[in-house]
């Protein structure tokens, strides 16, 4: 994967399966931290990214919530 590329909300949620609520239940807790004023026109660094896919496969396989999440990151 390459560090340069910027992600939308709309991408991540599609990737990652998520809702754009729990996307901002991700960012409220510290797990990223977007640029832009709207959840709907976040966009994410590489490492968000990264970040957000391992909270969204603890989310998904471990049945945690977002603040749970940031303690296993």
């Amino acid at each position: 994967m390459s560090k340069n590329i910027i992600y939308t909300s709309r991408a991540v949620c599609v990737l990652h399966d998520l809702t754009i609520d729990t996307l901002q239940g991700m960012v409220a807790s510290g797990i990223a931290k977007p640029r832009g004023c709207e959840p709907n026109k976040w966009t994410f660094s590489s490492l968000d990214y990264e970040r957000i896919e391992v909270a969204a496969r603890y989310l998904h396989y471990l049945d945690l919530e977002p603040a749970a999440a940031v303690i296993a990151l």
